[in-house]
């Protein structure tokens, strides 16, 4: 017989150790022994994921394809929570060492994906020492003139931490459209590690793909409307870009950019290119990717939802919506975040006024220090600058916003809806009625579905830029 006497989150040892009376045991020893079976060492495969656009949607994809029937227990820190096993733990801004701690500490989790930001990798850290993959989408401009950054080489200089705590012998999977990650690649601590890079693009014909091909290296290219795993002169083909979840039919070239670097994340770590295409295709965006090209119907109305708050994401974004409803057919509610800097805020605008004939400006509910209506007066401002004859008004709130805006969308149009906090968009909206448009809604690409010439000129990454969202 047995029994339990008390049960202690912490328990004290020091009465096996040195007790009043009695042989003293190393009971100590015995508890690391049965934590690390084996002689094991307790470290779980981990995958580091950074850039400027693109990194939430690339950790919950990477954490799909590696778990799942048959696969292993993922544990998952993102912008809105940290999740183990698909279920959330902690909902919060959760992209810090603090958070990655609490992933790689759990004993349920098997295989690790951390989404790495900025903020947290500044102020305190990584929060684990070597990662055994490291992704970087993208690098672009925002957050410039927070925390001693003052250009896109300070920021490149930054996410490239995450590169250089890549274990030696690892895998590094970078952008090879982007030319600031492209230079990650040449950085001393980068290359004197001994990592296997792995290049991921939507073109191809790049010079750095047709290099590192030529020597027998591994990519994941988009190539005749497939998504492909190249290594040297072969090629493996995953997954059609039309039947790519959230690609809608194609539309959304940066999905295929997200869908190639999770890919190449699970593959290194083991997946198989049959595993990852069954999994990839058993993603559901409005359900794994929530708040990332989320499509919504409401009576006749499109409302596409989406967390592009940056010039290169905002382009991104509505050269998407261009291609399938039209350049002339797009209305939006937007608040854009007001800790940018005001040249940010300017650049973004502009990209809207080139992208847009009808808005509806809010400011986030937290001002960031700025007084009230500061930021969407300056929108607005810039916006009549870049395009006189623009209709563009300023609301309170984002009830009000979205109210208004869908008062200037007309039946088979689209509004997009950025917001400040998911959870709080997605409840009004349902109360309005609006219901999802299903995992992959079928839209058809109208004809008329070119950019404006300004809008061509002036977006700042091509369709092929891999600017992911």
């Amino acid at each position: 017989m047995a029994g339990v006497i008390e049960v202690n989150a912490v328990p004290g040892l020091r009465m096996h150790l040195a007790p009043a009376r009695g042989r003293a045991r190393d009971v100590g020893d015995a508890i690391v022994r049965a934590m690390f079976p084996g002689g094991s060492d307790g470290r779980i495969p981990t995958v580091a994921v950074t850039g400027t656009n693109g990194k939430t949607t690339v950790t919950r994809l990477t954490a799909h394809l590696l778990s799942g029937s048959g696969g292993r227990r993922a544990g998952m820190t993102t912008t809105d929570g940290v999740y183990v096993d698909g279920r959330a733990i902690h909902l919060a801004d959760a992209t810090g060492p603090r958070s990655a701690q609490q992933v790689l500490g759990d004993p349920q989790v098997e295989v690790a994906v951390l989404e790495t930001a900025r903020g947290g990798l500044l102020r305190r850290g990584l929060g684990y020492d070597w990662s055994d993959v490291g992704v970087v989408t993208n690098i672009t401009a925002d957050h410039l003139g927070q925390d001693g950054l003052d250009s896109i080489e300070d920021l490149a200089h930054v996410k490239a931490v995450v590169a250089e705590r890549v274990r030696d012998g690892g895998t590094l999977v970078l952008n090879a459209d982007d030319p600031w990650v492209r230079s990650l690649a040449t950085r001393p601590r980068v290359r004197a590690d001994r990592k296997r890079l792995v290049w991921f693009g939507l073109d191809p014909g790049n010079p750095v793909l047709t290099e590192h091909l030529g020597q027998g290296g591994t990519a994941y290219v988009l190539q005749d409307g497939w998504l492909v795993q190249a290594t040297g002169a072969r090629r493996t083909p995953l997954m059609r870009l039309t039947e790519v979840p959230g690609a809608y039919g194609g539309a959304a070239l940066h999905t295929a950019a997200n869908a190639l670097a999770a890919i190449a994340a699970a593959r290194a770590l083991g997946a198989r290119p049959e595993t990852v295409a069954a999994r990839l295709s058993e993603f559901d965006p409005g359900v794994d990717n929530p708040g990332r090209g989320t499509l919504l119907r409401l009576g006749d109305v499109s409302i596409f939802l989406d967390y592009a708050h940056n010039p290169a994401a905002l382009a991104t974004t509505l050269r998407t919506l261009h291609r399938l409803w039209g350049s002339n057919r797009c209305v939006a509610a937007v608040t854009l975040p007001p800790d940018r800097r005001d040249d940010l805020l300017a650049a973004s605008a502009q990209i809207l006024a080139d992208g847009l004939t009808r808005a509806v400006l809010y400011d986030d509910c937290d001002t960031r220090g700025r007084p009230a209506g500061e930021v969407s007066t300056l929108v607005e401002r810039e916006m009549r600058a870049r395009r006189p004859q623009i209709r563009a008004v300023r609301a309170e709130g984002y009830r009000e916003a979205v109210t208004t805006a869908l008062g200037m969308t007309a039946p088979g149009e689209v509004l997009l809806v950025n917001y400040e906090k998911w959870g709080r968009m997605r409840a009004f909206l349902g109360e309005l009625g609006a219901v999802p448009a299903g995992a992959h809604p079928v839209i058809p690409i109208s004809p008329a579905a070119r950019a404006t010439p300004q809008l061509a000129r002036n977006l700042t990454a091509s369709p092929r830029s891999g600017q992911a969202v």
